[in-house]
């Protein structure tokens, strides 16, 4: 399923699609006093107010609270022997055996899926709509695809969501503290960009890295190591796990493994074997 606004903007691109089916939805803007609001407060607070921290999760949890699965699960603690009496009427999602001849369930009952699949009375009850939260998620990639036209005078290294590091300084049209434009954040005398989420820079006067799911933190200069071709980092870590049987929470050491990846796109390496650039992944659909 696509959003026919992102859609659009992939026709500039030279994008082709064939349209097979579609919902239609009416079109409003329905939270830009909301967001202006809580923009305002946001920007009339510093960071290490919990004002400014509230407003900014309200904002960024919004399309969210929107796309929230709309199977509400009920659960229940059962004789293990009775499990399987359970297995036709209902939908059972997960099983913790107590170590007691007990388990704790999550399950679905398999008629109120039928409901909530044949009409909109549960998206109604508990304000869920797939069609807002896709529609906003898809135009914050339209606008961040402005950023990635080939057309731009500057080398894009890396993108995200709401950012962008590139070579040279961005046309003074973009950048503002007003909502829905960009400020400069950093300007690296060096960066490495390994994966998403992955990356690091430094300046003259401090170094700034992030490395998602690692609690321990890295200096940039373990990141520059791993821009050769098979070159890996790893790094002990804590890691927490719970037991509901046990009602404890246990703490264990593990190995966090830090190397480039080829999930997203292909990689590129010079004649030295040092990761350069990316290149697409193409896949084919073979014709009926």
């Amino acid at each position: 399923m696509l959003f026919s606004e992102e859609m659009n903007n992939a026709l500039k691109f030279g994008y082709k699609f064939k349209i097979l089916r579609g919902y239609l939805f009416d079109k409003e803007y329905i939270f830009t006093e909301y967001i202006n609001d809580l923009y305002k407060i946001k920007k009339a607070h510093n960071k290490d107010n919990p004002m400014y921290l509230i407003s900014k999760l309200l904002m960024n949890s919004l399309y969210g609270r929107f796309r929230m699965d709309y199977r509400f699960y009920d659960h229940a603690i059962i004789d293990n022997n009775e499990l399987f009496d359970l297995i036709d009427n209902y939908s059972i999602s997960e099983v913790l055996d107590l170590n007691n001849n007990k388990s704790l369930i999550s399950y679905l009952y398999d008629k109120k899926i039928e409901s909530i699949n044949s009409d909109n009375t549960i998206n109604n009850k508990y304000n869920i709509s797939i069609s807002i939260a896709s529609a906003i998620t898809a135009s914050s990639r339209v606008h961040m695809s402005q950023f990635k036209s080939i057309n731009n005078n500057y080398n894009l290294y890396y993108s995200d969501t709401d950012s962008i590091y590139i070579d040279k300084p961005l046309d003074k049209s973009f950048i503002s503290d007003e909502l829905g434009k960009i400020k400069l954040e950093y300007i690296f005398n060096e960066a490495v960009f390994l994966a998403p989420k992955v990356y690091g820079g430094v300046t003259n006067t401090y170094e700034y890295v992030k490395v998602k799911g690692l609690k321990n933190p890295v200096q940039f200069n373990q990141l520059k190591p791993l821009l050769i071709k098979d070159s890996k980092l790893e790094i002990k870590h804590e890691k927490w796990y719970r037991s509901i049987s046990k009602a404890n929470i246990s703490i264990k050491q593990e190995i966090y493994t830090l190397m480039i990846n080829n999930n997203k796109r292909k990689l590129i390496y010079d004649n030295n074997n040092k990761f350069i650039d990316t290149s697409p992944i193409f896949f084919f659909l073979k014709a009926e």
